[in-house]
């Protein structure tokens, strides 16, 4: 049979390309569905791999710690198999320590906020009346408000509103189980892919090398390449925000803000978020402040975007490096893609996935340029 010409096989994927095109246009909303569906059922899948990353970092370390020491104890051949459970178990346990650490910081300080707040309610309401009656009189604020209350307050109203909020609270009750479900099988297989990394590795060679060498032979460069990405773009986000929130605790204490431990925290956690944490961590420690005074509040601000300009110029780009090799606009599309089907953990998968394809086709854009220059 003759061989189609590359003229030929070029109008083919043209025409595949532009039919598939149309079908998506066309089917747009069933398109969108099915992939909705895709996402939500290969959601604890990423989730579990973004995990396991995460908790891979601490664990290599201790696995060669304790590798050491039970070599030096003469542990016998199972040595290599209880340095990786009891490093597991250890890493898992720093994690946790974090999170008990950060949320005994935050619950304390996020009540004393939010009681101070209700408690100044009525003064914060008073001197806005009192400003409405000085400058905007022809409003009256003041019978607008008595007004809100004889409406909203009653028992009447109350009936009504939890009547309305049955609904979105049933369906926030199961949207919440589903999430803890999804969270509770993702640790799960977090821990087996961590326990069974290497078995995993090994087996997945096997397999694409026995039945598509062809395809083993460009897929796990890729996929080593990948892994690298991704070890490197986690560990260096995960120093930048310890840095960052050392630099904060330090900023903080000179300039004697409020709460400078647990705002110093939250700033460094959210920093670990591409893009959108440094906004997440600057509102909510800002409205924590505002609550104590609202100038320091101000000042705090102020503070936080020179922190974050030393911090995106100088600190991100040595600790970081070129482990992502992107512009802003190819990280931005890669957050708001990863983050759009997979939530926060896809947020952390797309942008190494977005680097390496970035680079691929880079190279393969240079090698094609070599070509027809030769």
């Amino acid at each position: 049979m003759r061989k189609p010409s590359p003229s030929t096989l070029r109008a083919l994927l043209l025409i595949a390309f532009g039919a598939l095109a149309l079908g998506i246009v066309r089917y747009f909303d069933q398109v969108c569905a099915l992939l909705s569906a895709a996402a939500s059922v290969f959601r604890p899948v990423v989730v579990a791999v973004v995990i396991a990353f995460f908790v891979n970092l601490p664990m290599r370390l201790y696995e060669k710690w304790l590798g050491k020491l039970l070599e030096k104890a003469r542990v016998g051949r199972r040595r290599e198999m209880l340095a990786r459970a009891l490093s597991m178990l250890l890493a898992f346990l720093t994690f946790a320590a974090v999170l008990v650490l950060a949320v005994s910081l935050l619950y304390p300080q996020l009540r004393q906020s939010v009681l101070q707040l209700w408690n100044n309610l009525p003064g914060y309401e008073r001197k806005l009346v009192e400003w409405s009656q000085e400058y905007l009189p022809a409003l009256d604020l003041e019978t607008r408000i008595q007004e809100l209350y004889r409406k909203y307050m009653t028992m009447e109203s109350l009936q009504d509103l939890l009547a309305q909020a049955a609904p979105h609270l049933f369906s926030f009750t199961s949207t919440t189980a589903a999430a803890l479900t999804d969270f509770v099988l993702a640790v799960m297989l977090s821990i087996y892919l961590l326990f069974s990394k290497n078995r995993l590795v090994r087996q997945a060679k096997e397999v694409l090398t026995t039945y598509a060498p062809r395809f083993a032979k460009h897929a796990l460069p890729v996929a080593a390449r990948l892994n690298d990405k991704f070890r490197r773009f986690l560990g260096g986000q995960i120093t930048e925000a310890i840095i960052l929130g050392m630099l904060c605790f330090i900023g903080m204490s000179i300039l004697s803000l409020p709460y400078a431990p647990l705002v110093s925290m939250l700033v460094g956690v959210t920093a670990i978020i591409p893009i959108f944490g440094a906004y997440i961590g600057a509102i909510v420690s800002a409205f924590l402040i505002l609550m104590d005074n609202p100038l320091s509040a101000l000042i705090f601000l102020v503070f936080l975007v020179v922190l974050q300009q030393v911090e995106g110029n100088l600190i991100y780009p040595r600790v970081v490096g070129d482990s992502i090799g992107l512009s802003g606009l190819w990280v931005l599309l890669a957050v708001i893609l990863g983050g759009g089907f997979f939530g926060i953990p896809g947020i952390f998968i797309g942008i190494p996935v977005m680097s390496v394809l970035y680079d691929l086709v880079r190279e393969d854009m240079q090698r094609r340029r070599a070509a027809k220059r030769l």
